[in-house]
């Protein structure tokens, strides 16, 4: 628990300096080698291996010569507040908001397949969610890391992501507030399917699917 928590906290603090306001060539030096680091070796520290703490030591020292240069982001931002409100253990908090902002910072396809390709090789999969459309450009990189731009959603599906249409499209010609409903009806299930080989952590199949 502890472990695991603390390491996604300074996953966060990689990926936050990565893309905040202030970030700049050498600042982007240390985090993306601490992203590279601490992907390597974060299930290696939580189970209490001498390699994976160390260069999870090294991955969180990494990070903190690169964010206390440039600040974070709205994770750290929204990640305090959840702690002093609930007792949510710092890292805890970031990993659960993590996927949504990263999602929200990265609406550009291009950008997706880019941190793609980025991983290639050091994480198992990347799969993308916010734009709540299944994309068809599930793939195995060269390297071995499944790869798909949205994997959609699960909801109604005669909706706006989720929403009543009358209701999404007078938000959209306002641009007021409005409640969100749901509408009734028969329903999407849409996502992958992954297979991944335990010794290497390698993707070896994906599948989309929607039912």
């Amino acid at each position: 628990g502890l472990t695991a928590a603390t390491g996604m906290d300074a996953l966060t603090h990689a990926i936050e300096g990565y893309i905040t306001a202030g970030a700049w060539e050498l600042s982007d030096m240390f985090h993306l080698k601490a992203i590279e680091i601490i992907s390597r070796s974060l299930r290696g520290a939580v189970a209490n291996t001498p390699e994976g703490r160390a260069d999870m030591a090294l991955g969180q020292y990494v990070a903190g010569m690169g964010f206390s240069n440039v600040g974070l982001g709205i994770v750290h931002s929204m990640a305090h507040p959840l702690g002093a409100l609930y007792d949510t253990p710092h890292g805890v908090a970031n990993a659960i908001i993590l996927p949504t902002v990263m999602e929200y910072n990265a609406e550009a396809t291009g950008e997706k397949k880019g941190m793609g390709f980025y991983l290639d090789g050091k994480v198992s999969a990347v799969f993308g969610t916010h734009t709540h459309t299944q994309t068809a450009d599930e793939q195995i990189l060269p390297n071995g890391t499944g790869y798909i731009t949205d994997i959609g959603m699960t909801g109604p599906y005669y909706s706006v992501l989720g929403v009543t249409p009358e209701v999404a499209i007078q938000k959209m010609k306002t641009n007021l507030p409005v409640r969100f409903t749901n509408p009734d009806g028969p329903c999407t299930l849409e996502g992958i399917m992954l297979e991944i080989d335990e010794a290497t952590g390698k993707t070896t199949h994906i599948e989309r699917f929607r039912k």
